[in-house]
Parts: C-alpha cells; sequence; structure tokens
C-alpha cells in the first residue's frame, strides 16, 4: 500500500493525476486503473488469435504520455 506522506510513488502519480480517469472514488495514490475503451475485437481468417487495434492504440497513446512525464519502466527483476 502507498502511503501519501513521505513516498516517492503517491510523489509520481501527483504528476499523472491528469493522465489517470478521474473519479471521486479513486484515491489520489491508487496506481492501478481500469479504461473502458468501446470497441470490436478483430480476427484474420486464418488466424484463432483476436486482436484489438483501438486497444493497442490507447496502450501506445498511454505509454507516450508516461514517458512525456519522465516515467520508465521499472525492472523489478534482478539481474
Amino acid at each position: 500500500m502507498i502511503r501519501e506522506e513521505n513516498s516517492w510513488e503517491a510523489a509520481m502519480l501527483k504528476q499523472l493525476d491528469d493522465l489517470l480517469p478521474q473519479s471521486l472514488n479513486r484515491p489520489k495514490t491508487h496506481g492501478v486503473f481500469f479504461r473502458g475503451i468501446r470497441s470490436a475485437n478483430l480476427q484474420k481468417n486464418d488466424s484463432p488469435s483476436w486482436y484489438n487495434p483501438y486497444e493497442a492504440k490507447e496502450v501506445f497513446l498511454m505509454t507516450a504520455k508516461l514517458y512525456r512525464h519522465n516515467i520508465k519502466k521499472l525492472n523489478l527483476l534482478a539481474s
């Protein structure tokens, strides 16, 4: 659990508040969010896999916004 006082995670999330979905119920230190996208899953005739280009676009755009805020991936695995 992230604490608001003296927490680098909370400070980072505060910087990103304009990117995260706005909700009166979302605590400011809540780093997980869901974003609903109305679109259709597609499938190629010769493939068993499904894809959704609109979801992929939203993931790309959010990733670009995070990088613009100088948020990079956090490597939690030991080398």
